[in-house]
């Protein structure tokens, strides 16, 4: 055999153990960006009834679809929205944020806040909030409880305007009960010359 076949092979054969032996890919907090277990996750969602068919698996596949489905990070996420003008002269702006849940997959579920101030160059004139919620088909067990804080109220002279919400998730399989609570808040301050403060998080 030449030489040069000879380090072909060799090479060949060094790239199937290290593929062999690689670790999986490592997401937020730790959890692998395992397809076994996202295939599994998304049979589950498929399902008629997926917390008696997460009853059939074995623990391990379990344990693993828990992880995969509960271990994740909250990420702020502002929407710009819109500014219109009325036709009185009032500027109307429309803002959101979201703590949006990710997991190695994706977007898990999100918690939206959204606010509307107008105001007619001197003082905030009127307000709106309200909150979406939006659960990714797969994401099997997620499900939203209720609102558990609000607040909403106009800053000194009506210069502004702050709200805030907080959320309550819950993570449930059929029998096995509930083993996951996650607790997403948001917040704004649109002050009376369009400008925004936001954020979010949760525990």
């Amino acid at each position: 055999m030449k030489r040069s076949a000879v380090r072909v092979l060799f090479s060949v054969a060094v790239f199937v153990v290290a593929f062999a032996y690689a670790p999986a890919v490592v997401a937020q907090d730790g959890v692998a960006e395992s397809p076994e277990v996202w295939n599994l996750v998304q049979r589950l969602a498929v399902q008629p009834d997926p917390a008696e068919a997460f009853a059939r698996l074995d623990p391990e596949e379990q344990k693993r679809v828990a992880d995969y489905l509960t271990t994740g990070t909250l990420v702020v996420t502002p929407i710009l929205g819109k500014t219109n003008y009325t036709v009185t002269g009032e500027r109307c702006v429309t803002r959101g944020t979201s703590a949006v849940f990710y997991v190695a997959n994706g977007a898990a579920w999100t918690y939206t806040l959204m606010i509307q101030a107008c105001d007619n160059g001197v003082r905030i004139t009127r307000w709106n909030t309200w909150r979406t919620v939006d659960v990714a088909w797969w994401a099997v067990g997620w499900r939203f409880v209720g609102d558990i804080q609000q607040v909403s109220f106009l800053g000194p002279n009506a210069t502004y305007v702050y709200a805030y919400r907080q959320g309550h998730f819950q993570w449930c399989v059929g029998s096995f009960g509930c083993f996951s609570d996650r607790y997403p808040w948001a917040w704004h301050r649109i002050y009376v010359n369009g400008s925004w403060q936001y954020g979010s998080g949760g525990a």
